[in-house]
């Protein structure tokens, strides 16, 4: 089916781009809050779950179940997540795109610069012949069309980047590795009672 072209005026352009921008925002909002709410029951549950065995100390053949539905559970929501995350930086890319449009708001690209900036620079030290940081960040400016008085204001920010991918990618590991710590720990705890036995 053709899509159809709406001819809108400049002010009903600028205000559907306005609201489509707004949308975009309070999307990448919820889903952020998506992904860190359910983090935190994967984690909460996880633990509860190690935590009720541990108590009760199940035979291994129970244990083994619980343990690998926690595990598999923390590995399929991280790709579930990595989803999500892809969605909201298609937001946050649309988003951009909307701000390029108008030349009126900044904020992601503003995220987008110094994103950039660090990973360029980053990498431009680990080559050996190492680019001028001046050129990239003139070629930066020039891309994401940045005044220079402006672009040296946000880099003088403490930047961070680690985001909540950067720090939650490690969820799975963990829950991964408690219940590796558990099942090693239980299984000397038996090895250790069946050798008392034969003594």
């Amino acid at each position: 089916m053709p899509v159809r072209k709406l001819n809108l005026s400049k002010a009903e352009t600028i205000d559907a781009l306005l609201k489509e921008y707004e949308l975009c925002q309070s999307s990448a909002y919820s889903l952020e809050q998506v992904i860190w709410q359910t983090s935190a029951v994967l984690g909460l549950g996880s633990i509860g779950a190690l935590l009720a065995v541990a108590a009760n100390r199940p035979m291994i053949l129970v244990a083994l179940p619980i343990a690998a539905l926690s595990v598999a559970s923390s590995f399929l929501w991280w790709r579930v997540a990595n989803r999500w995350w892809t969605i909201e930086h298609l937001k946050f890319a649309r988003m951009r795109h909307i701000e390029s449009e108008l030349s009126v708001i900044r904020q992601t690209t503003y995220v987008k610069y110094l994103d950039d900036l660090n990973d360029t620079l980053a990498a431009a030290h680990a080559l050996p012949a190492s680019k001028d940081a001046e050129q990239i960040r003139r070629r930066l400016r020039q891309t994401l069309r940045m005044p220079a008085p402006l672009a040296r204001d946000i880099e003088a920010l403490d930047y961070q980047r680690a985001g909540p991918k950067e720090i939650l990618r490690s969820l799975p590991r963990i829950i991964l590795g408690a219940w590796l710590v558990y099942l090693i720990v239980d299984l000397g705890r038996i090895a250790i009672e069946l050798l008392l036995k034969w003594i």
